[in-house]
């Protein structure tokens, strides 16, 4: 067993060609993060990594080194007057391994300096936009402090009890809504009032060394994953209000259900909110609807029916709700659509129904004229403006979060397959504005060059879309190896937006691949529906034809190929070493391997009727049909596993199925554990996140040099 340390001094001393820049980077986070390690299992020789030079020096192209200098935009919050904006940069805090977010805000007149605001977590404008409501959780308690907008200067400061979910103010500006959670917990069980008597029995000597207490469950919702085991009686969110004037905090309702998205109407006294309330769905996938309710607690449903409803967001002048609506249905993926109705919960309707794309993040255009939401199409997130009769234009595309002033102007994180998003400005159909500068120093790197490419699948020649980033300095004439680049989901996608991974891979020498395979949204309802109990199946055929594509473009080498995916994109990648040998090394990240044992391992199980169309064991025929498992026998492939030890989403136990099975058949085979990180924050420590990209490269060029090649093609 390697400890990350080690590693790094086998690929340091195996490799003289690496740049010294990503060795020191790399022995920098193996030193400063010992508690964070990476353990990596290898059944083969020692790995190495040489870094494919072509023309240029390491000091112009992307590197390992760089990866601590990286920022970029996230939470974007601008005034309703639309004179500043208030948002989050995210960057790497190198000594305590971490990524961390902090806040600014920029004024949008005069030398627009920005300044910084403190440890806060959560920032929200009144509607005046004279004052300005954070979250600080600084000192160890958590607080509401109310800033004048201008100066920043305290005005008041409240004590809450835990960390608000969100703030949102009244239309008057004299409350704050927000979500809290409380803990509750039930009456002990007649087995662990049991336990307890026993041990209160036993005479337990002074300074004697006790293992810890048994943990007894018998909830259905018990664990989860990056929150592991959950107590019994874990507790819920609840709504609650402060009044801004005297600091009073009061509960609105105390229903034993969780409740999310506060909103008010117009009239500051009724709150709009979400939540699963139907009896006994503790042991059901959550279907929320839309109630509303007054200060006192009086709560009234208004939307019907199975469907799920989030985002409820009232019109400024009090006459409607509008909303996401998700159909209710035994399928993994449904569509989110747009809807608005009544305020008293009539004549719903969807509006732009042709659009048959997944809408998020909605606001209301000034004087209710129309909804500003946000969609993906093709890969790229756009928000579009949607008046009540159904008809849409695109406002801004290479979008993240994105804020609304009262003026028009929205305000967002804008972003590149050659820059990681920046502060952007769109001003009623103006140019868009860049606003801020976080990496000066990419000026100075060559970074990869994208390529379109698209290509008809080989299953129904359904069109297939995707990227290819040729190294730096590549002009596409001379064959290089290729990395096939698979995204997780499989209802997820990729765009041409910014890849850190794909970048040090592009650097390393390595065309990459990537594109959106059956399954993928942001390309309608008929191309993400196969996925539905059927995946990988044809996803399989999508990405193959992509690697087609690429190969016949003549800047691929058919013979070093390799393939890498995360999650879904894992579980493809093995699929994809069990159906064909022509790829020469896998890197397969957190994947399902055997679908009957993760529907019933998994933290998501309850969900697993509608993942998998039923319940698993009346399925066992089709489930095992789709598990990379079933292939195992017909893998060649040398393949490295990646995962977190404390996954809870595709466990641990599944990568262990398959790196077994390669052990006993003597496949060359490799497993990285991130000891502390569970599925969802396997990429979360900066040092773990460096560890697998160098890993995967080294894997890759271990098994990358075809016979006779000649060592500077590496």
């Amino acid at each position: 067993m390697h400890k990350l340390q080690e590693i790094v001094a086998v690929i340091a001393d195996a490799t003289s060609s690496i740049g010294r820049d990503i060795r020191s980077f790399i022995v920098h986070f193996s030193t400063r993060c010992r508690q964070s390690r990476i353990a990596l299992s290898v059944s083969v020789l020692p790995l190495s990594l040489v870094m494919h030079a072509q023309t240029l020096t390491p000091a112009k192209r992307f590197s390992f080194a760089d990866l601590q200098h990286l920022q970029s935009v996230g939470d974007v919050q601008i005034s309703p007057d639309g004179h500043a904006i208030v948002y989050s940069v995210y960057s790497i805090d190198i000594q305590h391994d971490r990524f961390e977010r902090k806040y600014w805000i920029v004024p949008l007149s005069g030398a627009r300096i920005p300044r910084a605001l403190p440890h806060i977590s959560c920032a929200s404008w009144s509607p005046d936009s004279h004052t300005l409501a954070v979250v600080n959780d600084s000192s160890g308690r958590s607080t509401v402090r109310l800033l004048r907008g201008d100066t920043l200067e305290v005005i008041r400061t409240f004590a809450v009890p835990s960390s608000p979910g969100s703030l949102v103010w009244s239309p008057d500006g004299k409350s704050l809504a927000f979500t809290l959670f409380v803990p509750e917990r039930e009456p002990s069980s007649f087995l662990q009032r049991a336990v307890d008597t026993a041990e209160g029995d036993l005479e337990k000597p002074a300074g004697a060394q006790w293992a810890a207490p048994v943990q007894i469950t018998q909830s259905a919702h018990y664990r989860e994953d990056g929150g592991g085991w959950l107590q019994s009686g874990n507790g819920h969110r609840h709504l609650f209000v402060l009044s801004t004037a005297n600091g009073i905090v009061r509960q609105v309702g105390n229903q034993p259900f969780d409740d999310n998205d506060p909103a008010w109407l117009s009239d500051s006294k009724t709150l709009l909110f979400t939540s699963d309330r139907r009896t006994g769905n503790e042991r059901m996938y959550s279907v929320h609807a839309i109630y509303m309710t007054d200060l006192s607690g009086h709560t009234t449903r208004l939307t019907q029916g199975n469907d799920s409803y989030f985002a409820p967001t009232p019109s400024p002048d009090g006459k409607w709700i509008a909303y996401i609506r998700t159909p209710s249905r035994q399928a993994s993926y449904t569509r989110s659509d747009l809807y608005v109705m009544h305020t008293n919960g009539t004549e719903p309707h969807q509006l732009a129904p042709d659009l048959d794309r997944d809408i998020s993040s909605i606001s209301w255009a000034p004087g209710a004229q129309g909804i500003y939401a946000k969609f993906a199409d093709h890969g790229m997130s756009h928000v579009g403006l949607f008046d009540l009769e159904g008809h849409s234009r695109t406002i801004a595309s290479g979008i993240g979060g994105f804020s609304l002033s009262r003026t028009g102007i929205v305000a967002y994180a804008g972003e590149s397959a050659d820059r990681p998003s920046e502060l952007m400005l769109q001003d009623q159909g103006k140019a868009a504005e860049t606003l801020t500068s976080l990496n000066p120093f990419l000026k100075q790197r060559q970074l990869a060059k994208l390529v379109h490419i698209e290509a008809p699948s080989r299953a129904d020649g359904v069109p297939v879309e995707g990227w290819a980033l040729l190294p730096p300095g590549s002009t596409g004439e001379k064959k290089l190896p290729m990395i096939l680049a698979l995204h997780g989901g499989p209802f997820g996608d990729d765009g041409p937006d910014w890849s850190s991974e794909y970048q040090l891979f592009a650097a390393a020498g390595y065309v990459v691949v990537y594109g959106n395979y059956r399954g993928s949204i942001s390309y309608g309802s008929a191309f993400s529906e196969p996925a539905n109990h059927h995946f990988p199946g044809v996803a399989y055929d999508d990405a193959m034809s992509l690697v087609d594509q690429a190969v016949h473009e003549g800047f691929v080498d058919p013979n070093r190929l390799f393939v890498t995916g995360t999650s879904a994109g894992g579980e493809l990648t093995a699929w994809i070493t069990g159906k064909t040998s022509r790829f020469r090394a896998a890197a397969a990240e957190k994947p399902v391997i055997n679908e009957m044992s993760e529907s019933l391992t998994t933290d998501q199980y309850l969900a697993a009727p509608i993942i998998y169309g039923g319940e698993p064991w009346a399925h066992e025929k089709e489930l095992w049909a789709h598990s990379p498992l079933s292939l195992v026998g017909s893998v060649t492939t040398p393949t490295l596993f990646i995962v977190g030890e404390q996954d809870f989403r595709t466990p641990l136990d599944e990568t262990l199925q398959m790196y077994d099975a390669l052990q006993l058949r003597g496949i060359p085979a490799a497993l990285l554990r991130a000891p502390g990180t569970g599925h969802g924050d396997l990429r979360t420590r900066p040092s773990q996140d460096t560890a697998i990209i160098a890993a995967t490269l080294a894997w890759f060029h271990k098994y990358g040099s075809p016979p006779n090649a000649q060592p500077s093609n590496f």
